[in-house]
């Protein structure tokens, strides 16, 4: 009996454990997708991830838009501001929700990215992006 409880638990917590994994490594993926389209300055990979609606800090252009309105709004501030790198500094979060922070490097110059990340595996959406002028 006893041995029969324990082999119920080890195979519950491989499980949960595979599961864990998996959802952290999907986040993960979608998080270096995220830095990927940042480093390309590609508005219209970038703008694939955001929710519906996305709060958005664009130097001194601040609210929260639409998933259309923000492409453009990005898309603009790429045109202007050709990024040659960018790097994440910083990540943290927890299971559905992760933030990174980093830095682009443009032409015109630098500035500290912050994006929020929420949701579910294979349903990750960003839900704030933000660009300040270092």
């Amino acid at each position: 009996m006893k041995g029969l409880i324990m082999k119920s638990f080890i195979h519950k917590s491989f499980f949960t454990f595979v599961l864990v994994g998996i959802s952290f490594l999907a986040n993960a993926n979608v998080v270096d997708d995220i830095a990927s389209a940042l480093q390309q300055g590609n508005s219209r990979t970038l703008s694939s991830y955001f929710n519906d609606s996305v709060e958005l800090v664009v130097v001194s252009k601040e609210g929260i838009y639409s998933k259309n309105q923000a492409e453009i709004i990005i898309s603009t501030f790429f045109n202007e501001n050709k990024p040659t790198k960018f790097v994440a500094l910083h990540q943290g979060g927890k299971s559905e929700a992760t933030y990174v922070i980093g830095k682009l490097e443009t032409y015109n110059g630098n500035y500290r990215v912050y994006y929020l990340v929420k949701g579910g595996e294979g349903n990750q959406r960003i839900y704030q992006l933000r660009f300040e002028k270092e």
